[in-house]
């Protein structure tokens, strides 16, 4: 389902805070959709498209963070919904992590 499944916007921002909860960095998540190959339950092979939203903050230290996900509803942001998260370099691939991001909002 997608943002607009629940009256809001397509449009999510991302902010990295402190564990204080002050905003370090804000990226906006992007959609990005491909065609894909798959094969159904009985061997079927079919074509179909696949969306992702995504997003990435570069060059933050090893610690603990929060991750607040902001969704709109016709432009105005909505309460966040924060998970705490912890991020080190070490359990990371070379290069700059990426997340993905599959909104789900309560009725």
């Amino acid at each position: 389902m997608s943002p607009s499944d629940w009256e809001l916007d397509d449009a999510i921002a991302v902010e990295l805070r402190d564990k204080s909860g002050t905003t370090l960095d804000t990226q906006k998540v992007l959609v990005e959709t491909s065609e894909e190959q798959g094969t159904t339950q009985d061997g079927t092979k079919i074509s179909f498209k696949l969306t992702q939203r995504r997003f990435s903050f570069r060059d933050k230290r090893d610690g603990d963070y929060l991750l607040a996900l902001i969704v709109y509803k016709d432009g105005v942001p909505q309460p966040a919904f924060i998970f705490p998260m912890n991020y080190s370099h070490k359990r990371s691939k070379p290069g700059n992590p990426v997340y993905m991001v599959e909104p789900s909002c309560p009725r």
